[in-house]
């Protein structure tokens, strides 16, 4: 075979390689505060060749100090997962909204969550969104969390990435605010007292908050 062969060879199995959709592409949750809001969002394939399959198990939406699942469904549960034990610091919560596919993990069981049948490479996407808190009362910390399994082709992952809260826009002060206790200028040679200042102070403060925490303990109930 020619070297100019050869070579064309190489090319066209390399572009054959890519074209072939890898079933280890990993999800990823990205987490982030909205407003008064905080929300995951996750995509992303998953490969079960380096798990064992546990069973088909009842799945409540929620998440725990070492627990998350997007949406309420029966998930079949596959164990062998390894990393950080947990990723926040207190207790349980049922997220406001949720939608997309059942997925997500038990870190405590080394448990991975996917929808009942589900075929390694399938596509998957979830969301929930938690009105009415921040990182402070979820107990999150912004960060990058990753659990991993099996190797060679079976290698994957699954990941939690906190991202950082950004500090809202300083509001300017307005171009006509008076000092406090500084009247208008007095004319030179004018008799009197000066003109009173218009001693006007408006507070500016967040809005009262009341954050509900729904554990989830066995069956939980989920709120709508």
């Amino acid at each position: 075979m020619s070297v100019r062969r050869m070579i064309g060879a190489a090319a066209f199995a390399i572009a054959t390689l890519a074209a072939v959709p890898r079933a280890d592409a990993a999800f990823t949750f990205t987490v982030v505060e909205q407003g008064s809001d905080v929300v995951f969002t996750g995509s992303g394939t998953l490969n079960l060749g380096g798990l064992s399959f546990f069973g088909t198990v009842t799945g409540n939406r929620g998440l725990g100090s070492s627990f998350l699942l997007s949406v309420s469904s029966p998930v079949d549960a596959y164990t062998g997962i390894t990393g950080p034990a947990t990723f926040k610091t207190v207790s349980n919560f049922v997220p406001t909204a949720s939608s997309g596919d059942p997925v997500g993990i038990q870190p405590s069981f080394s448990a991975l969550f996917v929808p009942v049948g589900y075929a390694s490479g399938t596509p998957l996407s979830a969301s929930m969104t938690f009105a009415d808190h921040d990182y402070t009362t979820l107990g999150l910390t912004p960060g990058t969390f990753t659990w991993t399994w099996g190797s060679g082709a079976a290698a994957d992952s699954f990941t939690i990435q906190i991202t950082a809260p950004t500090d809202p826009e300083p509001v300017p002060e307005p171009a006509s605010a008076v000092l406090f206790g500084a009247g208008p200028a007095r004319p030179r040679g004018c008799g009197g007292a000066p003109p009173a200042a218009s001693d006007q102070a408006v507070a500016v403060g967040a809005p009262h908050r009341q954050d509900v925490a729904v554990a989830l303990e066995g069956d939980a109930t989920d709120v709508e």
